[in-house]
């Protein structure tokens, strides 16, 4: 499945795919999502780790594979 929203990416998957930018994009870094099935959403986003996999993930997203679209 492919996502752009990683709140709806770390609730449905059990791994989290990121890719890098551009035509020539490949896979940048696997996340594992650790929590058990079946996920209660309200649970999941009260646990600490939750917001640690999130940064983690946004980190990656917008610092370290950030890019100019203007040009």
């Amino acid at each position: 499945m492919i996502a752009h929203d990683i709140d709806e990416a770390l609730f449905l998957a059990d791994r989290l795919v990121m890719m890098t930018n551009g035509p020539a994009a490949k896979v940048g870094e696997i996340m594992t999502i650790p929590f058990a099935r079946p996920r209660d959403r309200a649970r999941i986003m009260e646990d600490p780790q939750y917001y640690k996999l999130r940064n983690d993930a946004l980190d990656f997203l917008y610092n370290r594979f950030a890019h100019d679209d203007v040009g």
